[in-house]
């Protein structure tokens, strides 16, 4: 078997078993929709490599790399464009946790302020 064809090959149950994982955790609400998309974009480039071959050929060779290094190229975009939106997310929720933490301090303290003044 040809070098590309191997890569191909590896390429291709790589991404049949991410497909499979996916559907798993997706099925039981592991991750959310938009993940599962742009993860199960991943695994269908590299289910389906052997067949974009001859689609990224003339790509390949216009930038002197291998049609599997193309593919490569390509899911390494898709996932970092998920981490991306990863950390964004990620980012927002530290945020939120903070507020709602000064928050809950501020109104802890303002209880207390008002329950010793009842008291008093």
């Amino acid at each position: 078997m040809a070098f590309g064809l191997r890569q191909a090959f590896l390429l291709g149950a790589g991404g049949a078993l991410l497909a499979a994982v996916v559907v798993v955790l997706a099925r039981r609400q592991l991750i959310s929709l938009r993940y599962a998309l742009g993860w199960t974009a991943i695994a269908i480039t590299g289910a389906s490599a052997a067949l974009l071959i001859p689609l990224v050929e003339p790509f390949a060779r216009l930038f002197g790399m291998s049609p599997t290094g193309v593919l490569l190229v390509s899911v390494t975009g898709v996932l970092l464009t998920i981490t991306l939106q990863l950390s964004v997310s990620v980012s927002g929720l530290q945020s939120q946790v903070r507020d709602l933490a000064e928050s809950n301090a501020l109104l802890a303290r303002e209880l207390r302020d008002n329950e010793s003044a009842d008291s008093a």
